[in-house]
C-alpha cells in the first residue's frame, strides 16, 4: 500500500488520535496518516490539495469526526458538496456517537461509511481491518476520472 495518498483524519482529541494511529499500526495499514484537529483545518487541507501550485494529490481516504470545533464534521461535508475536485474522495465517519438523525444526515451529505468509536481497542482494529478492505475495494474501482491516488 506504499506510494499511496495519504489518510486524512479528522480527530480533536489527542487520546483517540492516538489509539486510531496505533490501530491503524496493529490492522496492518501502512498508508500514511495526516491529521487534521479541527473543520477548519480539514477544509484548509483540503482546499490547499486542490491548488495547482500545491500538491495535485488529494487524500485516498477522509475519516472524519463529526463533532470537531471550529467547523463541525456537517459543516467539512457541506462545504466538500461544493468542491467538485472532492468528489471521488471516500468519506468515512467515525464517531463516538450514533444519534440515527446525524446517520441520516451525513449519508444524505455523502459520506461512504459511518463507523462508531469502540472503547475497546481489538475492536478498533476489526473496525479499520473491515475498513481496510472497503478501501482498497474503493482505490481499485475509481474511475480514471476520480482517482487521484
Amino acid at each position: 500500500m506504499s506510494g499511496l495518498s495519504p489518510i486524512l483524519l479528522a480527530e480533536d482529541d489527542d487520546n483517540d488520535a492516538l489509539l486510531l494511529e496505533r490501530a491503524f499500526v496493529k490492522a496492518g495499514w501502512t498508508v500514511p496518516i495526516h491529521r487534521a484537529s479541527d473543520g477548519e483545518e480539514v477544509i484548509e487541507y483540503l482546499r490547499l490539495k486542490s491548488e495547482p501550485e500545491n500538491s495535485p494529490i488529494v487524500p485516498s481516504m477522509l475519516l472524519l469526526d463529526l463533532r470537531l470545533p471550529r467547523k463541525s464534521g456537517f459543516e467539512v461535508l457541506e462545504w466538500m458538496q461544493t468542491q467538485s475536485h472532492l468528489d471521488g474522495l471516500l468519506v468515512v465517519v467515525l464517531t463516538s456517537w450514533k444519534v440515527p438523525a446525524d446517520v441520516r444526515r451525513a449519508y444524505d451529505l455523502g459520506v461512504n461509511m459511518f463507523l462508531v468509536k469502540s472503547a475497546k481497542f481489538d475492536a478498533l482494529v476489526e473496525h479499520l481491518q473491515r475498513l481496510q478492505s472497503h478501501w482498497l475495494f474503493h482505490q481499485q474501482t475509481s474511475s480514471p476520472e476520480t482517482q487521484r491516488y
